[in-house]
């Protein structure tokens, strides 16, 4: 996700290269299917027999090693693996997104990989020609004048120090909730299944920041509240450290796991029948081979 400045431009986005202004979500992939997935073999019309999984999330889902290491254990055969994350999205945009574009596609099953830093503020976003500015105030942007916000740095550093000072995480986070009500029921009533992944930052626990702890207590408080089915994958992190297995995917970069870490935690998904099915996965990591 995006860092946590506010007074000056937390994101600049080449719109030529790799985005597209959005009114509802300040920005979109310019280079994703009109599906709003990234490119893939499939075809629009399910084939029988076949189940299509919808994967929502952010960075770490949008760069599709747990996902590749889920269709080395399921196979290609019997299921089609569409991947509609993206990078420094948050749920609320997640979400508005799948309503958006990815309901067409119909998916049978929807697996969010939430990471505890999804719990993002809402952000004052700005079009200007080839670059997309973003700014993340700390609080509800309802209350922001954007023109003041666009214009001054006295009225930023203002309106966003208030902001942080009077942070109230629940008041945050609520709007997150509200969201994945209303996409929990659409695909009940849709009959698809639904079912929520929590990553762990990559580094041990005790080392984790406050608000990441706390936002995982709170992504499994809402997550029970509304009888979501999810994964927790604190075990796996426990497990890899034990085994001193490298879990970020560059050194300091603790948002991202690594290859072995992805295989491992793709192997914990399947074993615990994440899409309901298990045959013996193997053994090696990926660096042992």
């Amino acid at each position: 996700m995006f860092a946590r400045y506010f007074i000056v431009p937390t994101i600049f986005r080449d719109t030529s290269q790799e985005c597209i202004f959005d009114k509802e979500l300040g920005f979109r992939p310019s280079f994703y299917s009109e599906y709003g997935t990234m490119k893939n073999q499939y075809n629009f019309k399910k084939m029988p027999g076949v189940t299509r999984i919808l994967f929502m999330g952010d960075s770490v889902t949008c760069r599709g090693k747990i996902i590749h290491y889920l269709r080395r254990f399921l196979g290609k055969k019997k299921y089609e693996y569409w991947n509609a994350a993206v990078e420094s999205y948050n749920l609320i945009q997640e979400i508005i997104y799948f309503f958006k574009f990815n309901r067409r596609l119909n998916p049978d099953i929807v697996i969010i990989f939430f990471h505890p830093n999804d719990f993002e503020e809402d952000a004052v976003i700005f079009d200007q020609g080839k670059k997309i500015i973003y700014y993340c105030p700390g609080g509800p942007i309802k209350f922001i004048n954007k023109f003041w916000f666009e214009n001054s740095f006295l009225y930023r550093f203002l309106s966003c120090g208030f902001f942080r000072y009077n942070r109230n995480k629940k008041l945050l986070v609520s709007n997150s909730e509200k969201e994945l009500s209303l996409l929990k029921n659409y695909l009940f009533n849709k009959g698809i299944d639904f079912k929520v992944v929590i990553l762990p930052i990559s580094q041990p626990y005790n080392e984790w920041q406050t608000e990441m702890k706390t936002n995982r207590r709170m992504a499994i408080k809402i997550l029970d509240n509304l009888y979501i089915k999810y994964f927790d994958l604190l075990d796996v992190l426990s497990v890899a450290v034990n085994k001193n297995i490298v879990l970020a995917e560059t050194p300091g970069d603790y948002w991202h796991p690594s290859e072995d870490f992805s295989f491992m935690i793709a192997k914990y998904l399947y074993k615990k029948g994440l899409i309901d099915e298990y045959c013996a996965p193997q053994k090696m990591l990926p660096s042992q081979k």
